[in-house]
């Protein structure tokens, strides 16, 4: 019912970019003109307005309808004038996930992110309540990936983040008394630290991209071309984290610039140490290096954390392999950890 009027809207708006998810329909023009862009933007809504609401009889619904830009006067006066008429706004939910245009967007101001944090907190203290002896498995299997649902589309805050490490490490059934939880976190497995989550989740999506571009498997439809992955690898290598506006490409290049990491093409990425081709090494090999360099990060952060306490006066770190591999072994009881 709905691919006929979609091909035949791309068809005759082929600068346009039409995406269909479930119900919601998006259509994104890029401009360097105003008029230009206003021009568009009304021929290419009145059409969908045909195909749709008066040949299918489908009609938009008015109160769900935004038009979203990096220029708020110009979303304000197109939606009063427009076909279909839109609420103006510069950030807006799509499947669950806020995206927004404004570079000064404070992730506080993302309404469903902050919901998933609510829910999370509360779902945490639920989980403390009904497993006394601690359970690592339910929190990391149901409450993270809830909370940290889309967490690869924009950049959170720090303090969320550490709020969601305290939840972790209370969550499992190792809880010493009075130690903090970037170092209770060592006594399970990285991949139970939501930071690390944080940090993987869009190196990963990038990486995706790449590797099914390059592949010769079929590929989906919305996979992007290179000429798009060039043109997002020079803004995230070109411009400050601060300076790109709340999205994946903000959260790729505050991962990158939190691992010590480089992008000088979209397809290389420099560690320090390797240089990672990622159309030759799958999203799976990467997530191995990002594993490598993330628990070098949490030992510094964690050793760091002892001297200031005065816990650990010795001239040489701690051996965090040794430590690591005595805490995750099974054979360990939790007294002892």
């Amino acid at each position: 019912l709905l691919k006929p009027a979609i091909h035949k809207l791309q068809h005759g708006h082929p600068q346009a970019t039409i995406c269909l998810h479930v119900d919601d329909l998006c259509l994104t023009i890029m401009s360097n003109s105003r008029d230009e862009a206003i021009t568009q933007l009304d021929s290419l809504l009145e059409a969908a307005d045909q195909l749709f609401t008066k040949v299918r009889k489908l009609p938009f619904a008015s109160d769900k309808a935004f038009i979203i830009g990096n220029d708020r006067e110009l979303t304000t006066k197109l939606s009063s004038i427009l076909h279909i008429k839109a609420q103006p706004a510069t950030t807006v939910r799509r499947l669950g996930v806020d995206y927004t245009l404004n570079q000064k967007c404070n992730p506080t101001k993302l309404d469903v992110h902050k919901t998933r944090l609510k829910n999370g907190k509360s779902r945490s203290a639920k989980l403390r309540g009904f497993a006394r002896l601690g359970s690592s498995r339910l929190y990391i299997g149901g409450v993270m990936p809830a909370t940290l649902y889309g967490i690869e589309h924009f950049q959170p805050r720090d303090q969320d983040i550490a709020m969601l490490r305290r939840q972790a490490g209370t969550s499992g059934p190792v809880r010493p008394m009075g130690v903090p939880s970037q170092i209770r976190l060592c006594a399970y497995d990285v991949t139970h630290d939501p930071k690390f989550t944080a940090v993987s989740a869009p190196l990963l999506r990038w990486a995706r991209e790449l590797w099914l571009l390059s592949s010769e498997h079929n590929k989906h439809d919305d996979v992007l071309n290179g000429e798009v992955l060039h043109k997002a690898a020079s803004i995230i290598r070109e411009q400050s984290v601060d300076t790109i506006p709340q999205g994946p490409l903000r959260a790729i290049a505050s991962n990158l610039k939190h691992l010590g990491w480089s992008l000088p093409h979209a397809h290389i990425i420099h560690t320090g140490a390797h240089q990672l081709d990622l159309t030759v090494g799958s999203p799976a090999m990467l997530k191995h290096y990002i594993r490598q360099s993330y628990t070098e990060q949490c030992n510094k952060a964690a050793t760091k954390k002892l001297r200031e306490r005065g816990t650990w006066t010795q001239p040489d770190d701690p051996a965090w392999g040794g430590i690591r591999r005595f805490l995750h072994s099974p054979k360990t009881l939790n007294s002892q950890k």
